[in-house]
């Protein structure tokens, strides 16, 4: 789910590189793949792959609704408006991620 919403927001402009080219994150199956291989190509689709399996691994036991709720968190936190490279992209999701996972445990702890 964050690897399409990722994919969605660099489609339309919101994630970009600096470099002015659109380089999409590798699939969790490139990733796995690659890290079997020690391929240390890196490829910078390989990179931001490989740090949004990252941010999804740090997700487990999130919903779907707060999987799909994530990007528009890190997008709405960016202290520049419009758009922002991938990786600080990717800083903000994690952010985004571990704000949720703080709320849900005061919740729990209240």
């Amino acid at each position: 789910m964050l690897h399409s919403s990722f994919c969605e927001l660099q489609r339309v402009g919101i994630v970009e590189e600096e470099e002015g080219d659109t380089v999409y994150p590798c699939t969790y199956n490139e990733v796995t793949l690659s890290d079997s291989e020690n391929n240390d190509s890196g490829s910078k689709g390989l990179h931001l792959g490989k740090r949004l399996l990252q941010v999804a691994q740090s997700c487990e036991g999130l919903s779907g609704r707060i999987l799909r709720k994530l990007p528009f968190l890190a997008h709405a936190t960016s202290s520049v408006p419009g758009s922002c490279s991938a990786d600080i992209f990717i800083d903000k999701l994690q952010s985004a991620v571990q704000k949720e996972l703080e709320d849900r445990n005061n919740m729990a702890e209240s």
